[in-house]
């Protein structure tokens, strides 16, 4: 992995020293190597981790007369094929860099269509006076960007675009409280930094120096499809070797890595797919890790346990704290950049700060499959009152019937959330009302009453539209934190679930392969019989995050209290200090209800994430920009 940065526009002397500073702020990104190019135009500059010694090179890197330069951070699962395509010898070692430059010589921006892979970069064509910045098809990797008086910044991360003084580090209003009332991160460009943008995934940006155009076009999307679909589909043999040759193009060949291993079906999955392709190339270079609670919530543990068992292999277990260090909530902040809906996330901190004491460099994730295989409760919601909108009354009784022989109905608590499932269900389908997540805060709220009245009353500019679709908003809403959890490691994360073409064959599944009697993503559970534990294949269960999310805030009270009361919080003019206590006494006291406190805490970690934000970010550089409503 790495990390790119392009500045244009910028005065010689300036662009030289600004590069070189952002460089060296991105090092835990590439932490073996960093360089740079300058020119009258430009700087480009890139860090590097050395992962495979067959595709190292010196970065920038330009063509043979030095027309054209390129700044890379990724890594290309297609570069055979490629390599092919260009005329060399599949034995020639040659970098994903040089590849990219070599395609984009020959067909200019048209090589995006060719790539196949997980990157972020930028390219310098002097002849056109025309720079070129592009991010992967589900943006695995980061790029953001910057303009603002003719100046324009590309990078990674947003944090070293304020190497530059000039870069006004300010709080985009709306967004914030966008994300205070429902968690969310809009994913339609705009980031939590005003005037700082994010390219979104499978799009690319040009910037024309001789007619003055900056220009963001898409490149890549998912096909449109209809929602409710039919046919044959594939069979689960099919569908099991196109998994299988998805994982094994993007294994590393002579590079150790990780597995991140919780009890789902999804991360077992991949687990088992790599343990067999690594016994057929005597190659067993990976480890598999998972983090777990010390505390006594229920957890997947025992299913982690057992699938070592099932295939004798070892698990690495991190141990997660029973506190989080203040200080180390305020590193996690750091990291993500911007705020984050789940403190859980703090796990794969956990676990990405594990796997560098342990030199290992790669990891690979089960995330991204519920988007495409209807893995959350929402999908359910939309396929039975497809169906009943469709009068297909029939399939609608079966799926019912299904769904309430999956249920687990081992305690009262189970039963009640049961009722209440079911209840929101038939509501969604016959009222047509949205089944919103918990955390989600109306006005009319109680828990609205956290949060200063004058500033949920004010005005915001109203937030543009985003322009991706809802499978890949909801497929990718999590790749960007893990990324940059990961990469402050030093860690690339690689997700087989999120790969282009495996992508589109899931979303092209027809309807009853993703939910089929009630068992959500029923066609990897068919296709993995045999190959995974039975008790994981056909678990009923959506166990919890391992991280024990409420104690961590509980036993964190003397620290989020001595925030909560302070000048600086108060004087945000953005919550309510008095209620947010009593509440928080409340949970301390075991005073609400087991509902009540998932949700309470959910909407305060927002509120502390915000705040420590706040602190990290946009205190430091300007004093005056607290929000004022």
């Amino acid at each position: 992995m790495g990390g790119v940065v392009a500045l244009l526009g910028y005065e010689l002397m300036n662009s030289t020293v600004l590069v070189k500073e952002m460089c060296k702020a991105m090092g835990a990104r590439g932490p073996d190597e960093s360089g740079w190019f300058v020119r009258e135009e430009i700087a480009l500059g890139n860090v590097a981790s050395h992962k495979d010694p067959f595709k190292q090179t010196t970065q920038p890197l330009g063509n043979k007369n030095e027309s054209i330069w390129i700044c890379f951070d990724g890594e290309l699962y297609n570069s055979a094929h490629l390599k092919n395509q260009l005329g060399y010898e599949s034995s020639k070692m040659i970098s994903d860099a040089e590849l990219v430059l070599k395609i984009y010589e020959k067909k200019g921006q048209k090589c995006l269509k060719q790539l196949d892979g997980i990157f972020a970069f930028c390219i310098w064509d002097s002849l056109k006076k025309l720079v070129l910045c592009a991010r992967d098809r589900f943006g695995v990797r980061p790029l953001y960007y910057y303009g603002i008086s003719g100046k324009y910044i590309f990078a990674s991360e947003i944090k070293v675009m304020f190497a530059d003084a000039n870069v006004r580090c300010v709080p985009n209003d709306s967004m914030i409280r966008r994300f205070l009332l429902t968690g969310d991160h809009y994913q339609n460009g705009d980031t939590f930094f005003a005037k700082v943008k994010e390219l979104l995934p499978g799009y690319y940006a040009t910037l024309n120096l001789k007619t003055n155009t900056f220009r963001v076009k898409r490149y890549w999307h998912l096909p449109q499809v209809p929602f409710l679909t039919k046919g044959k589909g594939v069979s689960a043999y099919k569908f099991l070797n196109i998994f299988r040759f998805t994982i094994k193009k993007m294994l590393p060949e002579e590079v150790k890595f990780a597995i991140c291993l919780s009890g789902g079906v999804d991360s077992v999955s991949l687990a088992s797919i790599v343990d067999e392709l690594s016994k057929n190339s005597n190659k067993r270079n990976y480890t598999l890790i998972s983090a777990i609670s010390s505390s006594k919530m229920e957890n997947e543990r025992p299913y982690i346990e057992e699938f070592s068992r099932f295939k004798n292999v070892e698990i690495n277990f991190v141990y997660l704290p029973i506190s989080p260090k203040w200080k180390e909530v305020k590193d996690y902040v750091y990291h993500l950049e911007e705020p984050f809906n789940h403190f859980n996330f703090y796990l794969h901190y956990c676990v990405a700060k594990e796997l560098k004491k342990k030199k290992i460099k790669i990891a690979f994730t089960g995330n991204g499959s519920d988007g495409f295989l209807w893995g959350f409760e929402q999908h359910r919601v939309a396929y039975l009152r497809s169906l009943w909108k469709n009068r297909d009354i029939g399939t609608f009784i079966v799926e019912i019937a299904g769904m309430l022989v999956q249920q687990d109905y081992s305690s009262l608590y189970e039963r009640f959330n049961l009722v209440k499932m079911l209840a929101g269900i038939l509501k969604g389908v016959f009222l047509g009302s949205k089944m919103e997540s918990g955390d989600r805060i109306r006005l009319t709220d109680r828990f609205a009453r956290l949060l200063d009245k004058t500033y949920l009353m004010s005005r915001f500019t109203r937030l543009k539209e985003s322009p991706m679709d809802e499978v890949t908003k909801r497929a990718t809403k999590d790749t960007g934190a893990l990324e940059r959890l990961f990469s402050s490691f030093s860690v690339e994360v690689r997700h087989p679930f999120l790969d282009s073409d495996f992508a589109e064959l899931m979303l092209l599944l027809p309807s009853n392969q993703k939910i089929r009697r009630g068992i959500k993503k029923y066609v990897i559970r068919n296709a993995m019989k045999n190959l995974i534990p039975e008790s994981i294949r056909k678990s009923k269960r959506k166990f919890p995050t391992a991280a024990p999310f409420v104690e961590w805030l509980v036993n964190l009270h003397p620290e989020i209290s001595e925030m909560i009361q302070s000048k600086t919080f108060r004087e945000r003019h953005m919550f309510n200090p008095e209620e947010i206590m009593r509440v928080f006494a409340s949970l301390r006291q075991n005073k609400l209800d087991q509902g009540e406190s998932w949700r309470f805490a959910q909407i305060l970690w927002r509120i502390i994430n915000v705040e420590l934000w706040f602190e990290t970010y946009i205190d430091p550089h300007d004093e005056s920009s607290k929000v004022t409503g």
